[in-house]
């Protein structure tokens, strides 16, 4: 059974797999992170496991349970519809400019096999107060699900966004394997 978090409103940061995060109180966009703006109706992380249970010949109830997978999913819709937010978001890709004017952007679709990946680094208000500062750090993954805009009538064009951790096999501890969340608090 999922776990799901709703962190709340923010912006989100990609840079290179394996980049380090940065301090909570240093600009990202300085350190060469990627801002991919702000979002729309908040952010949700999502961690998933399977546990397997283990039984004995002369219990009826299990004896022990272990993990055998995991997972951290996060989503979000980018307010910012931009091909170079798409072609992140999609291939991990930069749209091709020609002189104008208006200048023109072109996005190729095709994808190929290699699929892109990123660190992600999710910037929020702190839940411990006002005015206090948090961030989620994710130092390797990759986005899945339907990617694309979503053009609605009347509305807003947005691009939701689903990124899917992946083990961080050199993370300084295993638990930070899919990296940290951290927050000021009071």
């Amino acid at each position: 059974m999922p776990t799901k978090l709703l962190v709340g409103s923010g912006r989100l940061y990609l840079h290179d797999p394996g980049t380090a995060m940065p301090p909570i109180d240093a600009d990202p966009v300085a350190a060469g992170w990627r801002d991919l703006g702000p979002i729309d109706g908040g952010i949700r992380v999502e961690r998933d496991q399977t546990l397997e249970e283990h039984f004995i010949d002369d219990e009826t109830g299990p004896i022990d349970v272990s993990r055998t997978s995991e997972s951290l999913i996060v989503e979000a819709s980018l307010v910012e519809p931009t091909l170079t937010n798409l072609g992140d978001v999609l291939s991990g890709s930069t749209p091709a400019t020609a002189a104008g004017p208006p200048p023109i952007e072109t996005l190729a679709g095709y994808r190929g096999a290699t699929v892109a990946k990123h660190a992600l680094l999710f910037r929020a208000n702190s839940p411990e107060g006002p005015g206090l500062r948090g961030q989620t750090y994710l130092p390797r993954g990759y986005f899945a699900g339907d990617l694309g805009m979503a053009h609605k009538t009347d509305e807003h064009t947005i691009i939701p966004v689903q990124f899917r951790a992946l083990v961080d096999e050199a993370a300084s501890t295993s638990a930070e394997r899919f990296g940290v969340t951290v927050y000021e608090t009071l």
